[in-house]
């Protein structure tokens, strides 16, 4: 089994680099302000992958069991149960 990768580090550091800066405005690189503003990393598509797999899995799992008939998939992470 594929397991996601933990990028938190990667957010921490953007949080961490503003959260340091003595200047009022940050100039960002391209590559930095696709990263942390547009939410754009390199590995972002892999993670998405990643992430559908078990999306699939689970809502497969709970359809099959008849646990979920109603429930909503609302993104690539989440299930929401319509009780």
């Amino acid at each position: 089994m594929v397991f996601p990768e933990d990028h938190t580090q990667d957010y921490d550091l953007a949080i961490r680099k503003v959260e340091l800066s003595v200047w009022e405005n940050i100039a960002l690189q391209e590559n930095e302000f696709n990263n942390y503003v547009m939410n754009n990393w390199s590995w972002k598509n892999t993670f998405l992958n990643v992430a559908q797999i078990y999306t699939n899995a689970i809502t497969g799992a709970y359809y099959y069991s008849g646990l979920m008939p109603q429930a909503v998939l609302t993104s690539g992470c989440e299930i929401v149960f319509n009780r």
